[in-house]
């Protein structure tokens, strides 16, 4: 629910002469740094134009007393020493008038929240210096009819407690946007003996029975809001399935690389940079929600525990410490896949360079033999060429495995050149004994050739 003057239809409203005496307590929770809260009542004081009081315990008061016919106004300054409030500034404005509440509430809360004072302004300009965390703002008013024990409220209550022999009803919590938006509204009713106990004891000052659980819940609301806040939580989860979905293709496309893949990989990283990122800070808000349910057991006020009021504010503190551990665990585990399909495609892109390595080690080798071999056989060819003359040509074409007269006499002739003129028959004879060698080196390349294309055909992809 937003409180704003524009809204009308959505002012707490109460049966017509339930309650007179009325009053609007607004309480303002912030950080002491950057004097925000200094900030604030300043400009309270011009607004509203109130003259400076006497100091009250724990702080400084300012009030307005020529306020007719617009309502008393009291602005209270306060700083809390207390282990929960050690951080904290508290401002609180009190507005009465007379008459009844039904109506005079309206007129306090237009008056306190129209164009002269315009508080929209100065809390959205603290929210952004990030120290303020959020104001409460109390219907107070004396019942005339006590003996009525569930009147009519609207809107209707979330929560409620009994105090002072009277009620004490939640309406709304701030888990809007920030700024004039982090409003949390009760309704507090009570009979006339009990108003002035009311007030002291449990409303005004650093000794407010309601001071510590509703401080205490501010902060965890204000944490909560730091995510769910706008598209905050939704872009998160899309940020987690995009990821996911980009580990699917890396995944599909880590064997091909062509420029589709590099397209998957570089999706991947931004992907994996931002939620890598992002992490860190919703763990940081799940620590400080943790702190802030730890405080609210261990301060809340016992006089409020009739009734479902201080279960409500912690069941919402809960629900946001498992709804970001939640989240963070869905984040880790986007992170782990993407880890383990980092690990496996690198795993792919070794063994692939290590298997062209192997062949290219293979193929120098392979090259390295060519070599050796295309040497040798030149040597040998030389040292024939040297050597060997038509005698030596004779005896070895007349070795026993050339068996076939014909074919004997065909090789001699052809290697003694019978067919060539005599001056040169000599120098054919050497030349054609030179190229046996290279005869038999090509039947050896050729199957130094065929037996690394077998193996390389073998070998498993």
């Amino acid at each position: 629910m937003t409180l704003l003057p524009q809204d009308q239809s959505s002012h707490p409203k109460i049966p017509s002469g339930l309650a007179d005496y009325a009053a609007l307590f607004v309480t303002f929770y912030g950080a002491k740094k950057q004097d925000g809260m200094r900030r604030l009542v300043d400009w309270l004081v011009d607004k509203l134009h109130l003259e400076r009081g006497q100091d009250v315990v724990g702080g400084e008061s300012w009030s307005n007393p020529n306020a007719l016919p617009d309502p008393e106004v009291y602005l209270y300054l306060f700083h809390p020493n207390a282990i929960y409030a050690h951080d904290t500034d508290l401002v609180q404005l009190v507005l009465t008038e007379p008459g009844d509440a039904s109506k005079t509430w309206q007129n306090m809360y237009d008056h306190l929240m129209g164009n002269k004072i315009d508080l929209k302004e100065i809390l959205i300009d603290l929210s952004k210096k990030d120290v303020f965390w959020g104001y409460t703002i109390v219907y107070q008013a004396v019942l005339t009819q006590p003996q009525l024990q569930e009147p009519e409220i609207s809107p209707p209550p979330l929560a409620q407690a009994k105090i002072m022999q009277g009620h004490l009803w939640l309406l709304d919590i701030p888990m809007g946007e920030e700024g004039i938006d982090a409003a949390m509204v009760y309704i507090a009713l009570v009979p006339e003996d009990q108003n002035n106990p009311l007030v002291e004891k449990v409303l005004i000052g650093t000794k407010a029975l309601l001071l510590p659980s509703d401080l205490i819940a501010h902060k965890g609301y204000y944490y909560i809001r730091q995510y769910r806040v706008g598209d905050r939580k939704e872009e998160y989860e899309n940020l987690v399935h995009r990821l996911n979905e980009s580990l699917h293709q890396v995944l599909n496309n880590s064997k091909h690389h062509t420029q589709e893949s590099i397209k998957y990989f570089d999706k991947l990283k931004i992907e994996f940079t931002k939620l890598i990122k992002d992490l860190p800070t919703l763990d940081t808000i799940r620590i400080a929600i943790r702190q802030q349910m730890h405080n609210y057991n261990r301060w809340h006020e016992p006089t409020l525990e009739d009734g479902n009021l201080l279960n409500f504010h912690y069941q919402w503190l809960e629900t946001g410490n498992e709804e970001l551990q939640l989240l963070i665990e869905l984040g880790r585990s986007a992170l782990e896949a993407a880890n383990t399909t980092v690990s496996i495609v690198q795993k792919e892109i070794d063994e692939r360079q290590e298997d062209r390595e192997n062949r290219r080690e293979k193929e120098e080798d392979r090259r390295e033999r060519k070599l050796e071999t295309i040497l040798a056989m030149i040597g040998i060819g030389l040292a024939i060429a040297q050597v060997v003359d038509t005698d030596t040509a004779n005896k070895i074409l007349g070795i026993p495995w050339v068996s076939c007269e014909n074919l004997r006499m065909l090789t001699w002739d052809i290697l003694t050149c019978q067919y060539i003129s005599e001056p040169w028959r000599p120098l054919a004879v050497k030349t054609f004994m030179t190229l046996i060698p290279f005869i038999i080196w090509f039947i050896i390349q050729t199957l130094l050739y065929l037996l690394p294309r077998h193996e390389q055909h073998e070998s498993p992809k």
